[in-house]
């Protein structure tokens, strides 16, 4: 299967955000996000699972605060496969290896699924 993300972001008035999206990934896959400032500072992160296609990390933001206007970078990533629910090993595989296409990384010590959108406010 050739995995797929869309995003949708949205600013809420605080400034914080809400990150939320669909994929093909079976359901129970276990994505974590990470929300970098334009020089790669680690703002925030938060887990979500897929169900449905759906996923939706919730209401980020610095402490309990917006964010500044300018660039951010989000990072999507599967959890490794140690990690993973059952339900989802037995159709993604054991290592991945149903999952295929250009998110999907098998050149390090194991197999990575990652998507990456930049953005600004």
């Amino acid at each position: 299967m050739d995995v797929t993300f869309n995003l949708d972001i949205s600013q809420n008035i605080d400034n914080t955000l809400n990150i939320r999206g669909t994929t093909n990934l079976f359901d129970k896959a276990s994505l974590m996000i990470s929300l970098r400032n334009s020089k790669g500072l680690l703002l925030a992160q938060n887990k979500s699972l897929v169900e449905n296609g759906i996923f939706d990390f919730g209401k980020l933001g610095k402490k309990g605060i917006g964010f500044d206007k300018g660039k951010y970078k989000v990072d999507i990533t599967l959890a490794i496969p140690s990690v993973q629910n059952e339900e989802f090993l037995l159709k993604a595989g054991l290592e991945y290896e149903n999952l295929k296409g250009k998110y999907v990384d098998r050149t390090g010590i194991g197999p990575t699924i990652s998507y990456t959108e930049e953005f600004e406010i």
